[in-house]
């Protein structure tokens, strides 16, 4: 896949770069959703991540306060699929990349008129895919949503099975 979106795009890969820029996403969206901030990064994610992280947004009791802390990277993130993404009547710029990023998080919790305050701290393994427009330099990124690992599903298959929902459905 790799080869195929640079013989296309004549674009150089730039993995290291898009996987940074992955990580701040990463960081910025779980912390505007903490602080119930959405709205500030809603160009950083798909639609279907925004609405999914509004009606959750919902579901926290009124006057509760989080705070979310990313404590540390257990390794690196590791790519898991890479798609080159051919959107019609464009030119191939567009890569989608599906990450696992393993880490330490921390989430605190304060209830309106409380003095409890609930901290969990705890190690996540998260799938997060991301849309990256390589023909900008820097590249621009989207979070296009999480996929949770399955032992049945092969990569490539679950990747065509994610791209033929966000391309198909409408």
């Amino acid at each position: 896949m790799v080869a195929q979106f640079r013989l296309k795009s004549k674009i150089k890969p730039r993995f290291v770069e898009w996987k940074n820029l992955a990580l701040e996403n990463y960081v910025a969206v779980n912390k505007a959703f903490a602080a119930n901030q959405l709205a500030s990064i809603q160009d950083s994610m798909s639609i279907w991540v925004y609405e999914a992280l509004q009606q959750r947004v919902k579901s926290v009791p009124a006057g509760t306060r989080l705070e979310w802390k990313l404590v540390k990277f257990h390794s690196v993130p590791r790519i898991m699929a890479i798609q080159p993404m051919m959107l019609p009547d464009s030119p191939l710029t567009h890569v989608q990349i599906i990450y696992r990023i393993e880490s330490r998080q921390k989430l605190v919790k304060v209830a309106r008129g409380s003095d409890k305050v609930d901290t969990v701290e705890r190690d996540v393994v998260d799938y997060v895919g991301y849309v990256f427009d390589a023909g900008k330099t820097p590249a621009s990124v989207v979070m296009s949503g999480t996929v949770f690992e399955s032992k049945f599903i092969s990569t490539g298959s679950l990747l065509s099975f994610i791209m033929d929902t966000l391309v198909y459905q409408e």
